[in-house]
């Protein structure tokens, strides 16, 4: 039978607490390799779905100012608010949430309405109080 002297056993149990200890930290750098990842993966689509309210709302900020109704029309205010109400409720910012309920009448009425310089006015303080928060929400990080 094979027999180990007290140095071998002594360096089999210090190898055994290596082994653990290396085991223990790559669990503890893999779960924060994880985190990290998570926290990237949340800006990433924090960003992605201010750029999905930022891009209609100056669309629909260059009409009001010129009035012209190529993007926001009757045709495609559904569609269009639809996607703006997602991307807004998405961020999870009750400020920006309140400005949209707010503007979403007057916003309508410009799509929909005939008089659209009129209804445009009307609009135009939402919408730049929409794209202010967006500005803030772009340079603030999430809490």
């Amino acid at each position: 039978m094979f027999q180990l002297d007290k140095l071998s056993t002594a360096q089999f149990l210090g190898g055994a607490v290596t082994a653990a200890l290396g085991f223990l930290a790559a669990y503890v750098l893999a779960r924060l390799q994880r985190l990290w990842d998570a926290k990237d993966a949340a800006t990433a689509a924090r960003a992605s779905l201010i750029q999905q309210v930022r891009v209609p709302l100056e669309i629909i900020r260059e009409e009001i100012r010129t009035v012209r109704g190529f993007y926001y029309t009757r045709a495609d205010e559904e569609g269009i608010t639809r996607a703006l109400r997602e991307a807004i409720y998405g961020l999870r910012d009750e400020t920006l949430i309140r400005e949209f309920e707010t503007g979403l009448l007057p916003l309508r009425s410009f799509a929909l309405g005939t008089e659209r310089k009129l209804s445009g006015e009307r609009c135009k303080d939402q919408v730049d109080a929409m794209l202010k928060r967006l500005a803030e929400l772009e340079t603030k990080p999430r809490t």
